[in-house]
Formats: C-alpha cells, sequence, structure tokens
C-alpha cells in the first residue's frame, strides 16, 4: 500500500480499529495516513486533492503542519515575469 499525506487543513478518514470495527478518525494537515483507512475513504479524498501521495510535488507542497513557511522549490522552467521601471513619461500599456 502506497503512503499518503494529508494536504487539505483536516480531513476524517474511516479507519479499522485494532477490534475489526470502522472508527472516525480526524486528521490534520501533514499527517500520515495510517494502514486500515478505508479505502473509498482514501480514494474520495485523493480525488479531491485533501490527500496525496507522498512524495509527490503536492504532498511536499501542502502537507506540512499549519502555519510552516512554505518555500517553492527553485524555478521549474517557468519564466520570471521581469517588471520595468517606469519613469512616469512613457505610455501605459
Amino acid at each position: 500500500m502506497k503512503t499518503h499525506k494529508v494536504t487539505a487543513p483536516y480531513i476524517t478518514l474511516r479507519v479499522n480499529d485494532g477490534l475489526g470495527q470502522e472508527v472516525l478518525r480526524g486528521f490534520h494537515q501533514g499527517a500520515t495516513v495510517p494502514e486500515g483507512v478505508n479505502q473509498e475513504d482514501l480514494d474520495r479524498h485523493v480525488r479531491k486533492g485533501m490527500v496525496a501521495e507522498e512524495g509527490s510535488r503536492e504532498a511536499n507542497l501542502l502537507a506540512v503542519p499549519a502555519g510552516t513557511p512554505v518555500q517553492e522549490p527553485a524555478d521549474e522552467g517557468r519564466r520570471t515575469r521581469r517588471t520595468s521601471q517606469r519613469t512616469g513619461d512613457e505610455p501605459k500599456g
């Protein structure tokens, strides 16, 4: 089974407890989803972008505890927008 991380601020998932019962458990952003989670619940949360596979770009950017400063990876082929300094004499547009 793949390991998943919670990317949403808070989710609830049905998880098997040690006695064979399904219980509803809450997980905060950055938590690792345990084994024994209900597969339908997990699939739904993955589809909605609330959970991501550990090691994926989404998990690395979003699955961090609240309040943690997020640093995007170095420029991955994106062009940065250059802003020119205007003097006020040239036309805008």
